[in-house]
């Protein structure tokens, strides 16, 4: 029995933010939310991605490369903490995100890439920093070429 070893290189990435950014305003507009949060910012976010790639995997001098990513952003107030009743908060509420793909890269005289990637795997509820909801479950294609 034959078992080729393919050359093959991983990577994983990962970040994770946390910001306390408050009002530190204590005369004008904004004096009445000193020590509030500032609104429409989340507090904390954070991502994480993998990839896998070998070469010479179907024929010789061809790239494939396997990708997915998570993104995470945790439920933050559209306005300022101390307004209003606690019950009546508008909060965009926590999302988690992920998109998997595949780039599939041939290379020689000239030069083929094929790539399909579908972002938000699971159609999960996303929304931006204002609550505008963000498209559900999208599959892309994409080719390039180079003569």
């Amino acid at each position: 029995m034959l078992v080729a070893i393919l050359p093959c290189w991983a990577s994983l990435d990962a970040s994770v933010t946390v910001e306390d950014v408050r009002n530190v305003s204590s005369e004008g507009r904004y004096a009445a939310y000193h020590g509030d949060r500032v609104p429409n910012r989340p507090w904390l976010f954070g991502s994480l991605g993998a990839t896998l790639r070998t070469r010479d995997l179907i024929q010789r001098g061809d790239d494939v490369t396997v990708f997915a990513s998570s993104r995470y952003v945790h439920e933050f107030l559209r306005g300022w903490e101390s307004l209003g009743r606690q019950d009546g908060k508008q909060v965009i509420p926590s999302q988690l995100v992920h998109g998997a793909g595949v780039t599939y890269a041939l290379r020689g005289a000239q030069a083929l890439v094929t790539t399909i990637e579908i972002q938000n795997l699971t159609d999960a509820r996303a929304f931006d920093s204002y609550g505008v909801p963000r498209p559900g479950r999208g599959l892309f294609v994409k080719l390039g070429g180079e003569l």
